[in-house]
């Protein structure tokens, strides 16, 4: 419980880390000088923002088993290329939270068309049986539909857990396009649990307990711009901790793969399948669920497995944040925006 009394911050400071430093101590390693993403890449004001979030285009896709998919693009006419942004589990980019961070997302990337998706719906039950023993393939690849139509100028994937996840999946499909960016985000799946419901206690309850303190950190102008902007999810009787249960119930499935580790795997084999991608890894060291002892020792051993060309291309960031965004919304934005930016830096 030690760990639930350190200070959590929103995130705004990270430092790179050194895959071959990054298990001598159990805090920061010795690392490069620390960026500010705040400082960095500043919010635009709130005529921009809200803009953004008008000229959104929203679309619904049905593949051929029936799984529906609700798809939405921001920055519509953007030529820069294309982005793929994934939230994590029990977000919906529409509104609230996950409305906002899709916001500051495109809004910190206005060159860039950004495309996202929402949970899928009716995914046939063969997908969950294999989510639930920790392939998660089938169920990852249903999110090619959402993005087939952008293929040809898609350069960068991008995903908080789950999302992360599910995109390192569509990095190693062998007709995912060369990617120059993939951009992961406090990830599960090092550290294995026995069943989902030790890792839903720790990534569902203790995780959001560090909320409080990085609130007390934010910057509340900045907050208050976001949430000024982007609109409230329709009213529901049920308490939010009471909607958060009913689709743990309902989605158990995906939990209990998200619970199993796999992730070694699937980032080499898309490493493997996107040798010119450089692959950013953000994890802050407040997380519970998916600790950073159990991420530290992957990198390691994926970058000891690796020439010297491939580890040049991992970049391993890490700050006194926890897993979720809260009190910096547009934390995921700007590491979202620092990855594509850092080959012209």
């Amino acid at each position: 419980m030690n760990r639930l009394r350190k200070t959590t911050t929103p995130g705004y400071e990270w430092r790179e880390v050194n895959y071959e430093k990054m298990l001598h101590n159990s805090g920061l390693p010795p690392s490069e000088t620390a960026i500010n993403l705040k400082t960095l890449f500043p919010l635009p004001d709130a005529s921009t923002l809200q803009a953004t979030w008008d000229n959104r285009q929203t679309n619904t896709i049905e593949t051929q088993s029936g799984t529906t998919i609700h798809n939405m693009t921001l920055n519509p006419r953007a030529l820069g290329g294309t982005i793929f942004w994934l939230p994590g589990w029990g977000v919906t980019n529409r509104w609230d939270g996950g409305a906002r961070v899709v916001t500051s997302l495109a809004a910190l990337n206005p060159d860039k068309v950004i495309r996202t998706a929402d949970e899928l719906r009716h995914v046939p039950r063969s997908q969950k049986i294999s989510s639930m023993k920790g392939d998660m393939k089938p169920y990852s690849d249903n999110y090619m539909y959402a993005i087939d139509d952008r293929i040809d100028d898609l350069d960068t994937l991008s995903g908080h857990s789950r999302g992360g996840v599910i995109q390192s999946y569509l990095a190693a499909r062998p007709d995912m396009p060369l990617l120059k960016i993939i951009n992961l985000i406090d990830m599960p799946r090092a550290k294995n649990y026995v069943t989902a419901m030790g890792f839903v206690f720790r990534i569902g309850i203790m995780d959001n307990l560090k909320n409080k303190s990085q609130m007390a950190l934010s910057d509340t102008h900045e907050e208050s711009l976001l949430l000024n902007n982007i609109p409230k999810g329709p009213e529901k009787a049920l308490p939010s901790w009471m909607k958060s249960y009913d689709k743990a119930q309902r989605q158990w499935w995906l939990l209990q793969g998200l619970a199993r580790a796999g992730l070694r795997n699937t980032i080499e084999l898309s490493i493997n399948r996107q040798p010119s991608a450089d692959v950013f890894w953000w994890h802050g060291t407040g997380n519970v669920g998916a600790p950073v002892r159990s991420t530290r020792e992957l990198i390691s051993e994926v970058c000891s497995s690796l020439g010297d060309t491939q580890k040049d291309k991992i970049h391993y960031y890490e700050s006194t944040t926890g897993h979720y965004s809260v009190g910096h919304t547009a934390r995921y934005g700007r590491q979202t925006a620092f990855a594509v930016n850092y080959l012209n830096s």
